[in-house]
This record gives structure tokens, C-alpha cells and sequence, in this order.
């Protein structure tokens, strides 16, 4: 994890929501986190089977598995939803060591999903 960001636990989602995607694994997820990923995942609800809440220099950042259904290991890639207050929320994950390439906006997440489909 980048040593300029600061990293805590998140105890309020409140008025957040949906603000982009990373696609990783939950290995990773540990492995760039550290110790305070398994501190900061809580079990999810009836729509998602496990969620992380940080709070990364300040800025709330929720990742959670969103209708995977409970299939997936450790080590299989998804992409996880990004919850948060604004954007802001996908920079943090940059800050902590995802690549750009992992982390997606709404239009990224939807251009590479259509991208096979012709008009």
C-alpha cells in the first residue's frame, strides 16, 4: 500500500452509493489493504456476500461483491462494485495500489461489457 495514504476503518455508508467498479480478486484485495482488509470486511447482505468499508484519506470507499452469489474463491477475479460519496472514492483505490486499468467508471465498466456488441 502506498505509505501516503491513510487507511482506517468506515463505519457510516451513509449517502453513498454506486460510483464505479475495480476488478481484482479478494486476495488482492487483502494483499493491498494489509492487515486492516480482514478488520474493515463485514459479511454482506442479501445482495452481496462480502463488503470492505474504508475510510481512505478521509474519503468513504465501500468494495462489494454484488450479486456474485457465493461461487467464487480467494483467488478468482470479479469486479467488485465501488461505493462512495463521489468519484473521489476510485481515486483512493489508485492511491492504494490498484492499477487504472482495474479501476472502472460507470462509462469504462460499460463500454468494455458492450464492447463485442454491434449496432
Amino acid at each position: 500500500m502506498n505509505e501516503n495514504c491513510k487507511v482506517e476503518r468506515c463505519y457510516n455508508r451513509k449517502n453513498t452509493s454506486l460510483v464505479g467498479y475495480v476488478e481484482t480478486t479478494w486476495d488482492e484485495i487483502n494483499e493491498i489493504f494489509g492487515p486492516i482488509a480482514e478488520e474493515c470486511r463485514v459479511s454482506g447482505g442479501d445482495k452481496s456476500h462480502n463488503d470492505w468499508e474504508f475510510l481512505i484519506n478521509g474519503e468513504p470507499v465501500f468494495i462489494y461483491d454484488y450479486k456474485e452469489g457465493a461461487w467464487y474463491n480467494r483467488a478468482t477475479p470479479i469486479t467488485f462494485h465501488v461505493g462512495g460519496k463521489s468519484i473521489q472514492a476510485l481515486f483512493e483505490l489508485m492511491c492504494v495500489g490498484f492499477k487504472t486499468s482495474q479501476v472502472l467508471t460507470h462509462s469504462d465498466y460499460r463500454e468494455k461489457l458492450f464492447a463485442n456488441f454491434k449496432a
